[in-house]
């Protein structure tokens, strides 16, 4: 791994990315099967982070971790509510604890890119670029700020009917010390000006954002985690149009994203129960 720069996304990037090819050329070679064996070991460390310990001013804030967790998400698509969905996937993983620097839980960026409160139209490789209308490593920044030790990320390209069109979702969940410092402010700072809905869902109040009468962007929180999954329009590498799914948005329908909200918060609750929060 390269050493880590200021420019947190950038690594972030290049750790993803190598996730990405493994599962690619895991394709090729066995249909990436769900029970296929993982190779990647789900990191841990031997203490808890302590601010009260001291920021060292000259680390970055974030550190990004060479390993990922190798959770798979064909079976989750396959099992979708939308027509014909192949094996066929490509994923990224990212895992990402503190840097031991300081964090602001409110950095410069935050809402600052374009097309703000749409969906973000984007290649499997830019969209870990951006969350929420900003840098990812600047909302990284802001829930690690805010308190979060653990950020966990999956994103997901699915095709259906002959690969005749294409679905991209992100799944990503914040982890805290304690339900007490759980916090989606920064997140509802960004949603909350786009006219969000409020809404229950099995027992748990969300916060939705619809595009077009389909969900596309669900932000919850439950004890000590913040969860956020987004609906992203797929776009080629090289910026051409791919076609999309026959909903009205374009996008999953909320039956889908629903199915990918239960999935996620049961698998991602197994996958963090066995990593300790990485010490500054």
């Amino acid at each position: 791994m390269s050493k880590v720069t200021q420019r947190a996304s950038r690594r972030w990037r290049a750790t993803a990315t190598l996730v990405g090819i493994a599962v690619s050329s895991l394709l090729m070679l066995t249909a990436c099967h769900p029970d296929t064996p993982v190779t990647e070991c789900t990191p841990t460390a031997s203490s808890t982070s302590d601010a009260s310990r001291g920021v060292d001013t000259g680390a970055p804030c974030l550190a990004a971790s060479p390993t990922t967790p190798g959770l798979q998400t064909q079976q989750l698509n396959t099992g979708l509510p939308v027509p014909d969905v192949l094996n066929d996937y490509l994923q990224v993983e990212i895992l990402i604890g503190p840097g031991g620097g300081p964090c602001s839980s409110t950095p410069a960026g935050l809402g600052t890119l374009p097309d703000r409160c749409t969906v973000l139209a984007s290649s499997l490789a830019d969209s870990l670029d951006t969350v929420l209308w900003s840098p990812s490593d600047v909302i990284n920044e802001a829930m690690f700020g805010t308190g979060a030790d653990t950020y966990y990320s999956v994103t997901s390209v699915g095709y259906s009917e002959s690969r005749a069109h294409t679905f991209m979702y992100r799944m990503s969940v914040w982890r805290f010390p304690g339900s007490a410092h759980a916090s989606t402010q920064p997140l509802m700072k960004l949603i909350g000006g786009c006219q969000p809905s409020r809404e229950d869902f099995l027992g748990n109040e969300r916060t939705v954002l619809y595009d077009d009468g389909d969900a596309a962007i669900i932000l919850f929180q439950r004890d000590q985690k913040v969860y956020l999954i987004d609906s992203i329009r797929p776009v080629g590498p090289s910026g051409e149009s791919l076609d999309t799914l026959d909903t009205s948005s374009g996008l999953l329908p909320t039956s889908a994203m629903n199915d990918i909200e239960q999935w996620w918060t049961d698998q991602s609750d197994k996958v963090l129960a066995s990593i300790s929060p990485k010490s500054t």
